[in-house]
């Protein structure tokens, strides 16, 4: 859930380097500032060791309205969404995201869990600008000395990613950037 303690995509959906379906369209997700994985008991046992690995912030409550308050979510939108999604998990169906029946269980129980979540990504977008000889450019626009970059650092496409692009990039300005650094 987001921020707001409602839904916003297909948990179970596995993206495609960064985009989700959307009907018949894969799209970059659009995520909240706040994002939270919520569970019950089992699920967290089942998860526990992956989930002290990797999560930084992990709160514990006896209701769903409890849990809302820790981590700051409006308690009456938490329970709808938790009630809501549990009757798409009674009717085998999830109207809303499509998620399939079968990667969906039940938020029940007398413990629960709210997991802070955050997005990871693949690669950066942006960064310092670079000229086609590979140099990196100070804030005055002129090349700082012995700098190179190559692939994603400062990429062509850093205000619009094209799935594949920064492979050709790291080729291309690798060989710049080594020959001119050679040099």
């Amino acid at each position: 859930v987001g921020g707001d303690g409602r839904r916003y995509l297909n948990e179970g959906e596995t993206s495609r380097h960064g985009h989700v379906r959307l009907s018949d369209a894969w799209v970059n997700v659009r995520r909240p500032l706040r994002s939270f994985i919520i569970c019950e008991e089992t699920v967290y046992q089942a998860n526990a060791s992956k989930i002290q690995d990797y999560a930084l912030n992990v709160q514990h409550a006896g209701s769903i309205e409890e849990l809302a308050e820790l981590i700051d979510v409006d308690p009456e939108s938490l329970s709808a969404t938790v009630e809501r999604f549990n009757g798409f998990v009674k009717d085998g169906y999830d109207p809303e995201f499509g998620r399939d029946a079968a990667t969906m269980a039940p938020i029940a129980g007398v413990s629960f869990y709210a997991i802070a979540a955050s997005a990871n990504v693949l690669n950066t977008q942006g960064g310092p600008r670079r000229d086609e000889n590979a140099q990196v450019l100070g804030l005055d626009g002129q090349p700082i000395p012995h700098l190179y970059s190559a692939g994603e650092l400062g990429g062509m496409t850093a205000f619009q990613y094209q799935g594949g692009g920064n492979i050709a990039e790291c080729v291309i300005f690798g060989k710049i950037a080594g020959k001119n650094a050679a040099a």
